[in-house]
């Protein structure tokens, strides 16, 4: 009674007989009822029509608000997987730079070392050339200093065995034919007229080993 006619305030007495009334009014049929008691139908018909739509506006109201509350869980799950997926590509690709760096670390040690390898040939290289260029500087020096003299006959006694066993020391260290060392001092130190063919082919080769140095073979 109190929810249809809003009489909460009424008294015991007036709840009582507003309730009477009502089961009166709705207790006899239709076409038997008095016009008050249909006015009183009337009344309640309104007043539940009234609470109706309230309760109708409350539920749509408390839908409205399970949607709103059910989209944002959904955008909120959406957001989660798609910082989830945002992550894991995240990861991914930092994965793939890490490989991407060992990679090229790996490739640039290599390029180091075929650079630190070039470069010690070229080392060894230059450092040979060097030894090279020094010991034929050393023999064009015997050459024009000593054996061209000794050849010539101008240098003789112990200049000359001395010269002669210079020649030979010096062919030693640049791996000169060692039978061909031995018979230097004694073709070297006789006056050129008494040379034996033998002697002449000793210097001849003699010469040729120093040509053949200066050829660089």
């Amino acid at each position: 009674v109190a929810a249809l006619f809003g009489s909460a305030s009424l008294a015991l007495p007036a709840h009582e007989l507003l309730h009477k009334i009502m089961l009166e009014a709705l207790g006899v049929a239709p076409d038997q009822r008095e016009p008050s008691q249909n006015r009183v139908v009337e009344l309640v018909q309104g007043s539940l029509a009234v609470v109706d739509a309230g309760m109708q506006k409350d539920v749509s109201e408390l839908e409205a608000e399970i949607r709103l509350s059910d989209a944002e869980r959904v955008l909120r799950e959406g957001a989660a997987v798609a910082a989830e997926s945002d992550l894991v590509s995240l990861y991914e690709t930092v994965a793939d730079k890490k490989q991407s760096l060992v990679d090229h670390t790996t490739k640039l040690r290599g390029v180091l070392k075929s650079v630190s390898d070039a470069r010690a040939a070229q080392e060894a290289g230059d450092s040979e050339l060097h030894a090279f260029a020094l010991e034929q500087e050393r023999l064009d020096d015997a050459q024009e200093s000593m054996y061209i003299p000794l050849k010539a006959g101008t240098v003789t006694g112990a200049k000359a065995r001395k010269q002669a066993a210079a020649l030979v020391s010096l062919g030693k260290a640049s791996g000169f034919d060692a039978t061909l060392l031995e018979g230097l001092p004694g073709a070297l130190c006789q006056k050129p007229s008494s040379r034996s063919k033998f002697d002449d082919m000793v210097l001849t080769a003699f010469e040729a080993q120093i040509a053949t140095r200066g050829a660089g073979v």
